[in-house]
This record gives C-alpha cells, sequence and structure tokens, in this order.
C-alpha cells in the first residue's frame, strides 16, 4: 500500500490504458462487458487516485519539509527556516560535527543579503524509520542570485551542492531538522562553515 501513496503514476497510467484498450475492444466486437470492464477500470483508477493523493506518508511529509525549506532560502525568510529545525540541531561537513546554532546564526546574517533568483532541488531521497520515527533526506541544491554587503552586490553563482538532512518526529506528523550534514559543498563555503 505504500507504493500507491508514495508515487502511483505508473498504476494509473496502466489502468487508463487498459480502460482504453477495452473501449477499443468493445468498438471493435460490440459486447457490453468491454464497456463495462473498462467502466471497473475507470473506478479503480479513481479508488487510486484517491488513495495517493489524500494518504500523507511520512516520507512525504519529510520531503514537503524539504522543499518548504527550500522556497524559505529563495524567499530569504529566515523565521520559516528556523521553524523547520530542531532546538539541538548539528551540522556536519566531511568527519567535523559542531553544534549547528553558531555556524546557522553566521549563514542567517548573511542570507539576510542575498536575493536569489531560483533554487532548485533536485534528485531527493527521503525514508523515515516507522518504529524509531528518525528520517533522512539526501538532495542536490542548485541556486544562483545575488549577495549585498557594503554597497557592493556580488553574484551568487548556480552551486551545484550536496546535503544530507536529519529529522525527527517532534510532535505527530511534525518533522523537525536534527542535523545538517554537507556531503559536496564548495571549499570557500565548507571554511566558512567551519569557522576557519
Amino acid at each position: 500500500m505504500t507504493l500507491l501513496a508514495e508515487d502511483a503514476s505508473y498504476l494509473l497510467i496502466g489502468l487508463g490504458v487498459a480502460a482504453l484498450a477495452c473501449l477499443a475492444a468493445l468498438k471493435i466486437t460490440q459486447q457490453g462487458k468491454f464497456l463495462i470492464w473498462a467502466l471497473g477500470l475507470v473506478v479503480l483508477a479513481g479508488v487510486v487516485f484517491g488513495i495517493e493523493h489524500f494518504w500523507v506518508t511520512d516520507a512525504e511529509r519529510v520531503e514537503a519539509v524539504v522543499y518548504d525549506m527550500a522556497d524559505a532560502v529563495e524567499h530569504s525568510d529566515i523565521d520559516r527556516i528556523r521553524l523547520h529545525f530542531d532546538e539541538k540541531v548539528t551540522i556536519g561537513s566531511g568527519t567535523r560535527t559542531r553544534d549547528g546554532l553558531i555556524p546557522l546564526a553566521f549563514v542567517f546574517s548573511r542570507l539576510k543579503n542575498c536575493h536569489f533568483d531560483f533554487v532548485k532541488i533536485t534528485r531527493l531521497t527521503t525514508s523515515v524509520g516507522s518504529q524509531t520515527r528518525m528520517g533522512k533526506a539526501e538532495f542536490k541544491a542548485t541556486a544562483s542570485g545575488t549577495y549585498q554587503e557594503s554597497g557592493n552586490e556580488y553574484p551568487i553563482g548556480s552551486l551545484g551542492t550536496e546535503w544530507a538532512l536529519s529529522f525527527r518526529e517532534t510532535a505527530p506528523q511534525v518533522w523537525k531538522v536534527t542535523r545538517i550534514q554537507a556531503i559536496k559543498i564548495p571549499a570557500q563555503i565548507e571554511r566558512e562553515m567551519s569557522g576557519r
């Protein structure tokens, strides 16, 4: 059933093709049973669509948090980003791990001066442990825009960075980021994050 709730696109396409085939068979053979089969397939497709649309899984909730954070970064909305962080978030890069509050304060102070043209998330994969109530998201982020400092404007190139976020369920259906792990980032950003 989880497959139906996550992405039922292929199943819906298959049911649609089968219903069209039944309608074609009805036209060719003039047998009413093909009309009944086509109607049954359409009803089944409606049920599958309902399950996929209304049944939201924990992995989809984690995915929604990632996309909302990307939208908040694009609009430099620091308060909305903070809503998604656990009170004890950590940041990692390579083999180093730090308390996230210090580097995040640095990032947030710089984010206020950023104006993004776009922030795009690709290759997003999520997983959630049903017993542990912990989750993980891995993705590639690409962004482009400008950074303003001391009256000067600097371009933010289209950077392809890779990230892994760890989550925990803090309340029913509420997922917060507990760890931010930089998998692939430019060396300059890594130096700034590590405070060197």
